[in-house]
């Protein structure tokens, strides 16, 4: 089971934040507890780096405007089905499967930005909504099959590597691409030196996602699409036909999931 750090400890650690982030203290409680417990377990990293990465993360937040991001303007980047939250592997870690073919790439260069919202928006949302007691990190699933060259954005890569990588440091404990083909080769190419060290050594290319996801996470979870026996229904009874995807209906089933593998763990 995972421990938090001492409490004074930590409390220190949050006036540091909010020094170097010149804030309040109390500016510091969009990251929890458990999350700064993680951020201060990792081996080698130093307490004042630690403290100035998150100061600059929680600058990045203001400025970015992150708690005043609304779901009407995202919406469409996200009901198009290309990315949900959906179940969790075995580490407890809610899932966000990503299906990169079902984005807009013919309009990709007037949405990038809103793109980009679209996944802080999600990302916030489950650490909001969708984490388990003592656990702060995801893992992500890159559906991969039948991508080419013509759903690759490389403005849209470094987008998502300098704003949604950089400032959710340690949240991301596992990324999972697959099957491999040269279009993920190519891609891999451009956007892995971009990947901070730590995050790198996260990444995973499966070459049978069918017969390499289990051991990540339970076999029922993996998506028809993937090759698994799961339809990963979210659309529910949405009258929107061009929708694939409802996000009320995502959020309902992913809370409903947690209650679930809170109540059997309380067992």
């Amino acid at each position: 089971m995972k421990q938090q750090v001492e409490s004074e400890t930590l409390q220190r650690f949050r006036q540091d934040v909010a020094a170097a982030a010149g804030v309040a203290v109390a500016a510091t409680r969009v990251f929890s507890d458990d999350y700064l417990s993680a951020v201060i377990r990792v081996p080698g990293r130093e307490l004042s780096y630690a403290a100035d990465k998150m100061a600059k993360c929680l600058q990045w937040r203001i400025s970015y405007g992150v708690d005043t991001l609304r779901l009407d303007t995202v919406r469409a980047h996200i009901a198009n089905g290309s990315m949900y939250w959906h179940g969790y592997d075995w580490q407890r870690r809610p899932i966000l499967w990503v299906r990169p073919r079902l984005k807009d790439w013919a309009a990709m260069a007037q949405t990038r930005d809103n793109e980009v919202r679209a996944h802080v928006y999600l990302l916030e949302l489950a650490f909001r909504e969708f984490m388990p007691p003592r656990e702060c990190a995801v893992t992500v699933v890159a559906d991969a099959a039948g991508l080419g060259t013509r759903e690759t954005d490389v403005w849209l890569m470094q987008g998502l590597v300098t704003t949604c990588v950089a400032n959710y440091p340690d949240r991301i404990a596992k990324l999972c691409v697959g099957p491999v083909n040269s279009a993920v080769k190519t891609i891999s190419s451009l956007v892995m030196p971009l990947l901070p060290p730590r995050l790198r050594e996260k990444v995973e290319f499966l070459s049978d996602p069918t017969k390499e996801l289990p051991r990540l996470l339970p076999e029922e979870l993996i998506p028809d699409y993937m090759g698994g026996r799961a339809a990963h229904d979210l659309r529910g009874d949405s009258g929107n036909d061009a929708a694939l995807l409802d996000v009320e209906v995502m959020i309902q089933q992913q809370k409903q999931k947690l209650a679930e593998l809170v109540a059997m763990e309380a067992r």
